[in-house]
């Protein structure tokens, strides 16, 4: 029981000291940031066929809690209704800077946890976009 006690005051410690709050809180954003991007994207490339959007949608309810679901339900109705290429543009740029942020994020957390930075400059950061 005691080792266990250890293990988890151990634990503990190294959540906090590498402050791995702060970066789940940042992955989370990031990760968020990509998912109405992407369905917009989706939306472009699938066409605007009502089928096509009731599978995506089909495929949303099975994963997500209906609030969710319903959300991007309500997303997609806008986006069918405003589809446009500059849309399609900006979501592409948004999916690919917030995608990279979420890549650099998660790759600093683990070089933290690790010991051992991950980006010594501006190849490392051309390389995660």
């Amino acid at each position: 029981m005691k080792r266990f006690f250890m293990l988890l005051r151990r634990f503990a410690a190294l959540y906090t000291d590498k402050r791995l709050t702060r970066a789940s809180a940042a992955l989370s954003f990031f990760l968020t940031s990509t998912l109405f991007p992407l369905l917009i994207i989706l939306y472009t490339l699938l066409g605007s066929s009502a089928e096509r959007i009731a599978r995506i949608l089909d495929f949303a309810r099975a994963l997500m809690a209906a609030e969710t679901a319903n959300t991007i339900e309500d997303f997609l109705r806008y986006v069918a209704l405003n589809n446009s290429r500059s849309m399609m543009m900006a979501a592409l740029l948004l999916l690919l800077t917030s995608a990279s942020a979420a890549m650099r994020t998660l790759e600093a957390t683990i070089g933290e946890l690790q010991g051992e930075p991950r980006y010594r400059g501006l190849r490392d950061l051309l390389f995660s976009l």
